[in-house]
């Protein structure tokens, strides 16, 4: 019987609730806050009142992206994990990746900044492009780009590694033939307060991807910020 320690494919990541909702009373008590100030005419927000405005604009606008993401199941930003794939919903659009396109994952720096503390990244490239880059024809572009943070109980580089090496035993097991349409899988500790079970729809069962005789077709790079 699946528990939270395994659960039966595919599985949906969602947002962990807990720091989300902590992130949505900040930005609605920072607009309120804004709000206020303007509301009594204090001088400190009075003299910078496009300021202000401004404030209230970023918070109200954070605060609703935040509280689609508390919507049960979080159906608009999510990461489902498959026998065929995985795929990457946002809101009014979704990426879908097959196993084999997709070479093995690992954790990359990114400073977006100088004065901020690096971000830990799941990057994964375009299989296809790997011979070339072996003989050095060209450098391989990167499929996508994974923050792990949103769905990871952990420290940012732990959650990272996590993942990486879940996805990339999920990726072997699809390449050797031994993943199946409703397989039980393990999930690793980090993510087991944000690993839920997706809902199964009617109909036939889907098409196995080697099977599909679908052409590879270079996509351009997704990044996936939270």
């Amino acid at each position: 019987m699946p528990t939270t320690e395994s659960l039966v494919l595919p599985i949906r990541l969602v947002p962990r609730r807990r720091p989300t909702a902590a992130w949505t009373i900040f930005w609605l008590a920072l607009a309120m806050f804004c709000f206020l100030m303007l509301e009594y005419e204090n001088p400190l927000a009075t003299g910078h009142a496009g300021t202000a405005m401004l404030i209230i604009a970023v918070a109200i606008a954070a605060a609703l992206i935040l509280l689609i993401k508390l919507l049960p199941r979080s159906p608009f930003f999510h990461l489902r994990l498959g026998f065929d794939g995985m795929r990457i919903s946002r809101p009014f659009h979704y990426q879908h990746y097959t196993w084999s396109e997709l070479s093995n994952f690992s954790v990359l720096d990114r400073f977006d900044q100088p004065w901020r503390r690096p971000r830990y990244v799941v990057a994964a490239f375009w299989s296809y492009q790997l011979s070339a880059a072996e003989s050095g024809q060209r450098e391989p572009d990167v499929a996508l780009m994974i923050d792990a943070d949103p769905y990871g109980s952990g420290p940012a580089v732990a959650n990272a590694a996590a993942l990486a090496e879940w996805l990339n035993e999920l990726r072997e097991r699809a390449a050797l033939g031994q993943l199946d349409e409703h397989d039980e899988v393990s999930v690793p500790t980090a993510f087991r307060d944000s690993a839920i079970q997706e809902t199964r729809r009617q109909g036939p069962p889907p098409t196995p991807p080697e099977r599909r005789g679908r052409p590879v077709v270079n996509r351009p790079q997704a990044v996936v910020r939270d």
